[in-house]
């Protein structure tokens, strides 16, 4: 094998499949600052650039990357939600955000503990039945945004 060939596998190994998507903004004037323009929050999948493509030169594409850029062409982009979810997923655990919705998330599940060890058994015992429930079913809300902010 020459350095130039172990040069391309080097770089097909390293290759990776990307995808851009476009997030509109709009200008506010009031506040002088950049807002999310609402058609990217639509609910609809977002807009891409060009179609997912790699870094890697179409020369040294292998039949196995270009049927793998072809699945993920197919694949539908995600929406503005899951974005948002995949943003937070992507932080570093040092990112003050992620850290921040961190002790958020623990306390809410702290609460969701309380509401069901405590606040709805003391409910019954004073024979509020409707309360109790909604007090369980609070802590189950509580619970699967959770569920969801932690993916």
């Amino acid at each position: 094998m020459t350095a130039e060939n172990t040069t391309a596998a080097a770089t097909i190994e390293d290759a990776k499949i990307e995808q851009s998507v476009k997030v509109y903004l709009d200008w506010d004037e009031v506040n002088k600052r950049w807002e999310i323009d609402p058609v990217t929050v639509d609910g609809h999948q977002l807009d891409g650039l060009d179609g997912a493509d790699t870094d890697l030169f179409k020369d040294f594409w292998t039949p196995e990357i270009k049927a793998e850029i072809e699945t993920a062409n197919a694949e539908p982009l995600p929406n503005a939600e899951q974005l948002i979810l995949l943003l937070l997923e992507a932080l570093p655990a040092e990112s003050t955000v992620k850290s921040a919705l961190s002790e958020v998330l623990d306390a809410a599940g702290s609460w969701a503990d309380e509401l069901t060890t405590y606040i709805a058994p003391a409910s019954e015992q004073f024979h509020d039945e409707e309360s109790a429930t909604s007090q369980r079913d609070s802590a189950s809300t509580i619970r699967a945004a959770i569920e969801l902010l932690r993916q």
